[in-house]
């Protein structure tokens, strides 16, 4: 079964979306997947804000590369895929391997 937006990894996704376009900040990524499924609900920028923390800070996938400036004088920062990491098997599933405590458990329903 593929998880991830609607069919597709995310963390595979935003890989092949950095390698393609060079080093991107979230709200690029985020901007660019509503593009890419305009039909879909995707949420909002903090998601993808989320899954990128996860893959730097967690997994060690991507790297700060710099940063940007918007109009409104906010940086964003960019990432970069790391090259030695560019054909890990985490990319198809972060959460897993982020939080494998979690991923075994089955989730069940508070009784009232």
């Amino acid at each position: 079964m593929t998880r991830g937006f609607f069919g597709v990894r995310t963390g595979l996704w935003i890989r092949n979306y950095i390698m393609t376009n060079g080093p991107s900040s979230p709200y690029q990524i985020y901007k660019a997947l509503k593009e890419a499924f305009p039909n879909k609900r995707i949420g909002d920028a903090h998601t993808v804000m989320t899954i990128m923390w996860i893959l730097h800070k967690k997994l060690g996938l991507i790297k700060k590369v710099g940063k940007i400036e918007s109009y409104r004088r906010r940086q964003y920062q960019l990432y970069d895929v790391v090259p030695k990491y560019i054909d890990s098997e985490k990319w198809g599933n972060p959460y897993k391997y982020a939080y494998p405590q979690q991923t075994n458990t089955k989730r069940t329903r508070r009784k009232k």
